[in-house]
């Protein structure tokens, strides 16, 4: 899902029917590929109720993170492109703090904030952010001219034109780099919980792992694959069929 978000540009030419069915039917077959190892290994020792509430914990975290990374991806993009001067500032700055390890600052985080979910939401929000903003920054330097003229001229200024042309213009980027931050903050998160010591999916696998049983610890990473492409199919698939309408023709 992080990166296959441009095998899906085409997807506007096909009926909605046509996707439903193509969602659907990979669905199903991951379903019975996860099914058919249980009922065939009929794997023991997993506390699934605990597993579904870390997950949903996790999940949480995400969401918090996703949140926080998106409102501060959007601010720097528009104050990044404002003028030329804060651009030339910014940019490089941005361009070092992206290449510098998250994971490095954990130990950091760990010892000011103490072992606890807000330190793997800090971490997770510094790896969703670049990639939203990135994107969202790239779409902004690449924006039409004659469309940006042709709105102020049918009287968008301010507000309106940030309404009602510059966010809608921006969000199939929006959408991509979020796809690929949330890919992100699902490998994250797992050594994240792990490091901080805190109750979540990360931590939970990280414990059946420990335990040396390979039987367990493959069925519990092949349901968190399979609740992870399952919200991919119902949260973010929609998402970048729906901002394909958004997309302008170069």
């Amino acid at each position: 899902m992080r990166y296959s978000h441009y095998l899906h540009r085409s997807n506007h030419l096909k009926s909605p029917k046509i996707q439903r069915r193509q969602r659907l039917t990979s669905i199903v077959i991951l379903v019975l590929v996860v099914m058919s190892f249980v009922l065939f290994f009929r794997p023991k020792g997993i506390d699934w109720p605990t597993y579904y509430k870390f997950f949903a914990i996790s999940s949480f975290r995400i969401l918090v993170a996703y949140l926080m990374a998106a409102i501060i991806a959007v601010f720097l993009a528009f104050l990044t492109l404002k003028n030329r001067f804060i651009e030339g500032l910014l940019l490089p700055v941005l361009d070092v703090a992206q290449s510098f390890p998250s994971f490095a600052l954990l130990p950091f985080l760990i010892v000011i904030f103490g072992a606890n979910g807000l330190v793997v939401i800090v971490i997770l929000t510094i790896n969703i952010v670049w990639p939203i903003l990135f994107t969202l920054i790239g779409s902004l330097k690449s924006s039409r001219d004659d469309l940006d003229n042709a709105a102020t001229l049918f009287g968008a200024k301010g507000w309106r034109k940030l309404v009602y042309f510059r966010l809608p213009s921006i969000f199939p980027a929006f959408i991509s780099g979020s796809i690929i931050g949330a890919g992100e903050a699902w490998d994250v998160i797992v050594g994240a919980e792990i490091i901080a010591q805190v109750g979540g999916i990360g931590a939970l696998l990280g414990k059946i792992g420990e335990s040396g049983n390979l039987l367990q610890l493959s069925m519990a990473v092949s349901v968190y694959l399979l609740l992870i492409f399952l919200l991919n199919q119902i949260i973010w698939i929609p998402l970048l069929n729906y901002s394909t309408r958004y997309q302008n023709e170069s």
